[in-house]
């Protein structure tokens, strides 16, 4: 289990289970999760066996993270990431939590597990035009936009 600590708050990722598939649902249900991370036009909540597709798929490329902050010593879910070459997708699924440096530490954090595993690069395939916030911050933990799909830049960090 990695633990970022900070002035404010503690943070902790820890490997992602089964049992999270309930509150993944939560977060996949809401609208700025949705069309920032699945796609503009998408509007239905996503399903647990849907979640679950998902959540296989990125075990099988990465290493798949609840992030947990400490509340008066108990520890609650807000989001979850997933590291891998060719993709680190973020969700801050509290909304209560977005906009407050967490997504930067984050990708901090995993970006330092990369380079310690002697990764070259981290490729994003694309972050959708509409979701400036991820825009942002990947360009601020050093991502570079390398190219352009019709909905989506592509970055990169070369490591």
């Amino acid at each position: 289990m990695m633990e970022i600590t900070d002035f404010y708050m503690r943070l902790r990722l820890r490997e992602f289970a089964e049992a999270d598939l309930e509150q993944a649902k939560k977060w996949y249900s809401d609208p700025v999760v949705l069309k920032g991370v699945i796609s503009p036009e998408q509007n239905d909540p996503l399903s647990v066996e849907h979640l679950r597709t998902m959540y296989v798929d990125r075990r099988k490329r990465g290493e798949t993270y609840i992030i947990e902050v400490d509340k008066g010593g108990r520890w609650f879910s807000i989001g979850e990431v997933t590291l891998a070459r060719h993709a680190l997708p973020i969700v801050i699924g509290d909304p209560d939590y977005r906009g407050k440096g967490i997504g930067k530490q984050v990708i901090g954090l995993l970006v330092s597990q990369a380079r310690s595993k002697k990764w070259e690069k981290i490729s994003l395939k694309g972050i959708y035009k509409n979701n400036i916030s991820s825009q942002r911050v990947f360009e601020s933990c050093g991502f570079k936009k390398v190219g352009e799909t019709p909905k989506c830049y592509i970055y990169e960090l070369i490591l």
